[in-house]
């Protein structure tokens, strides 16, 4: 499952603000991006395919919603996947996930990239 949150729960991820330890993954997307669009089926099946993983959390956050994402997060553009590793005894770890040579046609990233991403950051 991908839950959408917005801009106080995203500041919690950066403090590293987890209860347990975990790995929240995080999609960066915007209202007017085809990419981000072309994306979001995707990104939900790979949630999915890591269902049984009780360490492993799937998110997604509309740039739209801050006016400045810069400010928070340095990401490039959208869409981005990051992931933020942590927990109550740990300093948060964030990775961004490098943009492809070259990229998807239609979703920007290839999920084989996404899944990779995944397992080198959990």
């Amino acid at each position: 499952m991908v839950e959408r949150i917005g801009i106080e729960s995203l500041k919690q991820l950066k403090k590293g603000k987890l209860t347990a330890n975990a790995t929240c993954i995080v999609k960066f997307y915007s209202h007017n991006c085809h990419f981000c669009h072309s994306l979001k089926d995707y990104f939900i099946d790979v949630a999915e395919s890591y269902e049984d993983r009780e360490d492993l959390f799937f998110f997604a956050f509309n740039v739209d919603d801050v006016e400045q994402i810069e400010n928070i997060i340095n990401i490039n553009g959208v869409p981005t996947i990051a992931s933020f590793r942590g927990g109550p005894q740990r300093k948060v770890k964030i990775k961004i996930l490098d943009d492809p040579d070259p990229p998807h046609k239609k979703t920007w990233y290839f999920v084989k990239d996404i899944k990779k991403f995944i397992e080198s950051s959990s």
